[in-house]
């Protein structure tokens, strides 16, 4: 997914967060400070973990398209870090 489709799926789901805390505002009537800052906050939190679900979802997407697929076992290579060279000890010169 580009970076345009991912801005645009999480400004709709944002969109829609705020569209429920707006009703709830309406639907309560008069709330007191902390009534408001409770579901602003709340709301606040549910963005944010949509935010990092979603975002994580996009990185692992992307890191599992980049580990080849073993073809004897059909499961998923793990990268193991960078290969040594090879010694030249016992070379026999």
């Amino acid at each position: 997914m580009k970076a345009d489709e991912l801005k645009a799926e999480l400004m709709k789901a944002m969109e829609g967060e705020i569209d429920s805390v707006v009703k709830a505002y309406e639907a309560s009537g008069p709330l007191t400070l902390t009534q408001l800052e409770d579901l602003v906050l709340a709301a606040r939190q549910r963005m944010g973990q949509h935010l990092v679900e979603r975002m994580l979802a996009q990185q692992e997407q992307a890191r599992a398209a980049a580990i080849p697929v073993s073809p004897v076992t059909g499961q998923r290579l793990h990268p193991k870090g960078q290969k040594k060279p090879p010694s030249r000890r016992g070379s026999g010169a």
